[in-house]
């Protein structure tokens, strides 16, 4: 993990999908853990490295929809904070 969220405790959203051969879901559980701030940690058991995001044809509309509903949901937040 960062050493500025380690020392910080900024709150942040960690979204990975299980089937993600770049960084291991090891990787993501451990910079989570390893963390001072609220951690929201969304793991997507169906997604990789490149299916929840719009490029080049190889993503999946699903994940993206899903993406774009927890982007809504967190800026609706910061409005009612």
């Amino acid at each position: 993990a960062s050493d500025v969220y380690k020392r910080q405790g900024i709150n942040l959203t960690l979204i990975h999908g299980v089937q993600d051969t770049c960084v291991s879901i090891k990787q993501a559980h451990y910079y989570c853990d390893n963390t001072k701030g609220k951690v929201n940690k969304i793991i997507l058991h169906e997604a990789d490295h490149f299916s929840m995001l719009p490029h080049d044809g190889h993503w999946r509309l699903e994940e993206w929809q899903q993406i774009k509903e927890i982007i809504r949901q967190n800026i609706g937040a910061l409005d009612s904070a």
